[in-house]
């Protein structure tokens, strides 16, 4: 590795004044270095929020929003995540069984002594159902 590689962007410039920042047009900062060499970078959405954070050491966060402005996502790299992104509405009962029910009176499905065949459109819809049955559950156990 070059020496200009592994060096941080202030000692590169050699830059004394501490804290270092760089910002992007709207006037955020992305970029801060600390004069122990400790650095910092950001990343936003159009909005302006920030959506990525990234040390140095290692340590990382990203967050959504929704349109609103509301954090609805957020993970880090301690594990923690907190997801209040929507979930899918569950279909009904009633929708279940027709589903199934035509699944199994459709002739273009049946393959002979009781099996059927299913697309993979149709076995994605099955796995999304029961998905979303299982996330139903769990919320309502809490």
């Amino acid at each position: 590795m070059t020496e200009s590689m592994s060096k941080t962007i202030a000692q590169q410039l050699n830059i004394k004044d501490f804290p270092f920042r760089i910002k992007d047009k709207n006037g955020n900062i992305i970029y801060c270095e600390l004069s122990d060499g400790c650095t910092y970078k950001y990343e936003y959405d159009s909005e302006g929020r920030e959506r990525y954070f990234q040390s140095s050491g290692g340590y990382w966060e990203k967050s959504e929003y929704d349109s609103d402005g509301n954090q609805i996502y957020y993970e880090d790299s301690d594990g923690v995540i907190i997801d209040n992104r929507p979930k899918e509405t569950i279909k009904s009962t009633w929708s279940i069984r027709d589903c199934f029910k035509e699944l199994r009176m459709s002739k273009k499905n049946h393959l002979g002594f009781g099996d059927i065949k299913l697309t993979i459109a149709q076995q994605e819809d099955i796995c999304d159902l029961v998905e979303s049955l299982i996330e139903k559950s769990k919320t309502t156990e809490q």
